[in-house]
């Protein structure tokens, strides 16, 4: 090596104990981005998801459209969107999750006004507002799944519409 390769500080760092190339020099800044840890106000750091698992919430959306026919897969995504909320939550992947257990309160309240219309009488009331459940559901599901299907966040998951 000659000297004027030697003077070339940008090329080696000395004061890391010898010749080391700046391309392997860490600096330990360097290790937030490789490693997604925000420091909390509080000091300690914490883990900050940037993406999530949207494979149970595609499971979820197929159950709810199962569940137009028959009731019981609906339940089934329900519960596992309930148990996976919490596991996706600072992810984009959480307003689905919160969007389908929304789309399942508002169904079950729908389909229970509905039959309670009808047990007093009303029956062709209580048939329209099943067809109209029917619709309803049909459309947030299809929206939240094309959502999911494109890697975007539910813009508003506790609208009641979709």
């Amino acid at each position: 090596m000659t000297g004027q390769d030697h003077d070339k500080s940008d090329q080696f760092s000395h004061s890391e104990g010898g010749s080391v190339p700046s391309t392997k020099r860490r600096h330990p800044e360097d290790s937030r981005a490789a490693n997604p840890i925000e420091f909390a106000s509080t000091g300690g750091p914490k883990v900050v998801r940037t993406q999530g698992d949207k494979s149970m919430a595609r499971v979820v959306y197929i159950l709810y459209f199962l569940g137009l026919v028959f009731n019981f897969f609906a339940l089934v995504g329900f519960v596992i969107a309930l148990s996976y909320r919490d596991q996706a939550q600072g992810t984009w992947v959480a307003t689905h999750y919160q969007f389908q257990i929304r789309t399942f309160w508002i169904g079950a309240g729908i389909i229970l006004a509905a039959f309670t219309v009808m047990a007093f009488g009303a029956i062709l009331l209580g048939w329209m507002t099943l067809v109209f459940w029917l619709i309803w559901a049909l459309a947030r599901t299809l929206r939240g799944w094309k959502l999911l299907a494109l890697g975007k966040p539910v813009p508003d998951p506790e609208t009641f519409g979709w």
